[in-house]
């Protein structure tokens, strides 16, 4: 009851517009470029729905994809990551309070690298170099892929399923 009072005090005194611009800011289009690619190549395994975006205007698409991404029916995981100013950023989701990706994300990017998070949401950052050339970055994301489904058991051999692609 408390919490309910605190709430409407606070929601009287809200300024609804300022608050609709914070939660959706206006984008670029670079933004729904990504967006566009990002749904196009996502992937499945088992429970686990992901994609890797490449390089990336800003790294915030990367957390806002795997929250999209979680939402397709069935799927329990979503992995993404991108590529911005030498780093992969990873975004982690699951769909249960009982899971605990803050974990996970700080397996499968190791004990060297930034990366946590809580039950639900996980990120982190693996800093790969500026220099890095296009195969160096696919061997870096096939790795944070391959350790987190063999984190969740999933046979590494299976081929992947593109859902939202035409010919799928």
């Amino acid at each position: 009851p408390r919490d309910v009072r605190v709430y409407h005090a606070f929601m009287a005194k809200a300024d609804m517009k300022v608050l609709w611009r914070i939660a959706n800011p206006p984008q670029p289009a670079s933004f729904f470029r990504e967006l566009s690619r990002g749904l196009r190549d996502a992937f499945i395994y088992g429970e686990v729905v992901g994609v890797h975006l490449g390089p990336l205007h800003h790294p915030d698409a990367v957390a806002q994809l795997a929250d999209l991404l979680l939402t397709h029916d069935g799927m329990r995981w979503s992995l993404v990551t991108g590529r911005y100013r030498g780093t992969l950023h990873v975004s982690l989701r699951s769909v249960t309070a009982r899971s605990n990706a803050g974990n996970a994300m700080k397996t499968i990017l190791g004990d060297d690298h930034y990366g946590g998070g809580h039950r639900m949401i996980a990120g982190g950052q693996l800093p790969v170099g500026d220099d890095t050339d296009e195969a160096g970055w696919q061997v870096v994301e096939g790795e944070v892929l391959q350790a987190f489904l063999k984190l969740r058991r999933i046979n590494l051999d299976q081929a992947a399923v593109y859902p939202f692609r035409d010919d799928a």
